[in-house]
This record gives C-alpha cells, structure tokens and sequence, in this order.
C-alpha cells in the first residue's frame, strides 16, 4: 500500500493501531450488527479498500480482506496458530483432537471428491427453475454445510439440527455472552450411554 513505511507486511502495520485510533469509514459495532448479515458486502468492500488488517476492539479480532495479508497469516506459523473452537470456549480438556490425523484427512479428502460434485448438483436443482435466486443464501452458504453433513453420513432428518448447532457454533466464541453461551450448548454434547441388558452385562464381564 502506498504511504505505508518499507519492510513491513501490512498487517504488521495495523497491528501498532490502537484503542481510539480514526476510522470513520466504519464502526466495530458495525461488524455484529442486522445489517452486516443482511449485507456483509457494503462493510467488506469498506474495510478491503481502506482498513485491509481491520482490527476489531470489541470483538477481539482482526479483519484481513485482502488476499496477500490473508496468505501471508496462514504460511507464518510463528506468530500465528489455528486454534480449534474448542480452545476459544475453554473447553480445551474436552477430548483428543482427531481432525490433523492422517486417516482423518485421507477420509475427509476421498468424502469430498466422492461427494462435492453430486451435493452441488442437488442444491443447484433446488432453484434452477426459479428464473432469480440469491446464491449467496441458496448455494454459497448452504453448500459447505451440507458437504459436511454427507461426509459425516449423517442420516437426512439429522442434517437441520446439525447446521443449527454448526452456526450457533461459528457465531458463539467472540466476546458477546448470550451468544457465547449457545455456542458453548451446541458444541458440548453429552454422551448417550445406552443401557445394556444384564445378561449382556454379565457376558462381558467374563
């Protein structure tokens, strides 16, 4: 970016903003409100093309919109980590952590060639005859979701329940309590031990 002092990535730079610093082009608050989720693109567009490493006071958070800060955090592995949701939940004891192991990863990888074609096509046929469609609510943020709930062959009455839980989830480990709350709900759940017969309990105690 122009202006900017040589030898830093940008979002080193905004790393140094602090608390009450201008950005009148936008509001923190901006970021949580109706209106961002009815259109995230009008704020995004703002922050991509004057605030590019945004960062969020209330939220706790930075905004990257532009591809090369966004690349640059992912290759820097030593300042910057993938923390599991469970981590931002404090839920950090809540068990082992499958999802870096090799037969994971292979699995997931085969689900979603075998997979990723076939779910698109389904939610495509959905509303190809309506003549004009959202594709950001009917395909783009429906569609990751639902690869997910094939993957995981989750039986299709069980899919809704698992997308609620799913969002309440992603939306749930900032700072806002209610929120959080519910995200902490959906991410927990309990154990359902099914209770044996006590002739089944008697053969395995053998």
């Amino acid at each position: 970016m122009s202006g900017e002092p040589s030898g830093y990535r940008t979002y080193e730079i905004y790393q140094r903003e602090r608390v009450g610093e201008s950005t009148a082009k936008i509001q923190p608050r901006q970021l949580s409100s109706p209106q961002y989720l009815t259109d995230p693109y009008s704020l995004l567009t703002i922050l991509r093309e004057n605030y590019p490493c945004y960062r969020d006071w209330p939220g706790n958070a930075f905004w990257l919109t532009r591809y090369d800060d966004v690349t640059s955090v992912f290759v820097d592995d030593a300042n910057f980590e993938t923390r599991p949701k469970r981590w931002f939940y404090g839920l950090a004891d809540s068990g082992r952590d499958l999802r870096n192991e090799l037969p994971v990863l292979t699995q997931r990888a085969r689900s979603h060639d075998e997979l990723a074609e076939k779910v698109a096509n389904e939610l495509v046929d959905r509303f190809v005859d309506r003549g004009e469609v959202d594709l950001a609510v009917a395909f783009a943020a429906r569609y990751p979701l639902e690869l997910l709930g094939r993957a995981l062959a989750l039986p299709a009455d069980d899919v809704p329940a698992f997308v609620e839980r799913y969002v309440r989830m992603q939306r749930g480990w900032l700072w806002e309590p209610t929120a959080q709350q519910a995200g902490r709900v959906a991410l927990v759940v309990k154990s359902r031990t099914p209770t044996r017969p006590r002739s089944s309990q008697a053969r395995l105690g053998r």
